[in-house]
């Protein structure tokens, strides 16, 4: 199949070249030439070959070479223009690039493919697959792509298009976290991958370039309970058990380290303490996609206190913001009308931090945790909290059946 030949510039001749040994004779298709199209053609300028290259490509296809006056016009003017604007690629560049970015096959525009992308997510709440939450905030970049919605989906093909839209980004989540930022860019970058799936796109068009955040929290240890303040939480949630069934939640959350959405996924199923030899947590849906094993064989203290929970309550209870701040009241690490954004991640944090103290590995904190080896160097390693404090932190220990159990409100 005849591919067509590009000028190549011989330094020798000081010539640009065309390359036709490959082709059977043809006739030579430039004006006033009645001979024989050379093997290897030259000429002064690169734009000479490139005419001599598209004549050929229209002779092999048995099309009529001759423009008429205002096809040369326009071809003229199309050079000028190019030009002017500095622009250094031919014309048939430019045309091969259209074409290559801009598939007639697609005439979807942004708005229906993002639709179409948010049914999926929906039909994968539908069978389980992922949670309505995390459906939902696969919106969080939406307010970025809203202007291009009536524009055809292939737009973003093109380079500029996706600088503009990077942009938009950053203007739009100016002044917030860069966490959210992060979210925002995330959240497209899922979207266009869908779509380079459905071939609605030919490649991704945010790259790691367009879309690197400046991480305002990095090497910034993170907040950790204090030994006096975990006793606190967990023995208020022992007491209160019964009305709030926070105990499991945070006896895993806190001295585990779990994650709380992954906390939300947990059974009792998934919890084995029966065995002193091989006691551990098995937790199957996680933020990885990889489930991970933890072991809780040399940890006693954690399987009393996974013992003492009542396991004909749910780990993760029904209205759980709406207890979580009871309880944080309750116990006195926080006030009325205080908001609970402290709280969210805390006992993580504090397992993750306090475990690096005690000299547990990197493999073993990111196995227990779920993070990764870097995420814990950037984050945990410079952190305050003493060898002393992550000790007394991982010996608070259950109240026993004898002492006083003081009720909800009590």
């Amino acid at each position: 199949m005849y591919k067509r030949t590009k000028p190549k510039y011989v330094k020798s001749d000081r010539k640009w070249q065309l390359d036709y040994r490959h082709l059977p004779p043809i006739k030579d298709p430039r004006e006033n030439r009645n001979g024989w199209l050379p093997k290897r053609p030259s000429g002064d300028t690169k734009e000479e070959m490139e005419e001599l290259a598209i004549l050929v490509d229209l002779a092999l296809q048995n099309r009529d070479t001759n423009l008429s006056t205002d096809e040369r016009y326009e071809y003229i003017n199309a050079k000028s223009k190019l030009k002017d604007a500095g622009i250094t690629k031919s014309i048939l560049e430019i045309v091969e690039e259209y074409i290559e970015l801009n598939p007639k096959k697609v005439t979807k525009t942004v708005g229906e493919c993002y639709a179409e992308w948010r049914a999926v997510q929906e039909e994968r709440v539908a069978k389980g697959y992922i949670v309505e939450k995390t459906a939902k905030s696969s919106e969080r970049g939406r307010p970025a792509l809203e202007p291009y919605f009536d524009k055809n989906i292939t737009i973003f093909n093109g380079s500029d298009v996706a600088k503009e839209l990077a942009a938009l980004t950053r203007k739009l989540w100016n002044g917030m976290s860069s966490e959210s930022l992060k979210k925002a860019f995330k959240t497209n970058f899922q979207f266009f991958k869908w779509c380079v799936g459905m071939e609605y796109l030919k490649k991704q068009p945010l790259t790691d370039l367009l879309t690197e955040v400046e991480d305002d929290n990095k090497n910034k240890s993170p907040e950790v309970l204090k030994p006096d303040e975990l006793a606190t939480l967990l023995h208020t949630a022992q007491r209160t058990d019964g009305e709030l069934g926070l105990l499991s939640y945070y006896v895993i959350h806190c001295l585990v380290g779990v994650r709380p959405t992954e906390i939300k996924r947990l059974s009792w199923d998934n919890i084995k303490t029966d065995d002193p030899e091989d006691s551990f947590i098995h937790v199957s849906k996680t933020k990885t996609k990889k489930p991970r094993n933890i072991e809780l064989t040399e940890e006693p203290l954690i399987v009393e206190w996974l013992n003492a929970c009542d396991r004909t309550k749910p780990i993760y209870p029904p209205n759980y913001a709406k207890r979580r701040k009871s309880l944080l009241v309750e116990s006195g690490l926080m006030k009325e009308g205080d908001k609970v954004k402290r709280f969210q991640n805390i006992g993580r944090h504090s397992a993750a931090t306090y475990l690096y103290k005690l000299k547990k590995s990197e493999n073993e904190i990111t196995e227990r945790c779920g993070n990764s080896e870097q995420v814990l160097r950037d984050y945990y390693i410079n952190s305050l909290a003493t060898k002393a404090e992550a000790r007394d932190y991982f010996a608070v220990a259950p109240i026993k059946n004898d002492e006083k159990l003081v009720s909800f409100g009590g």
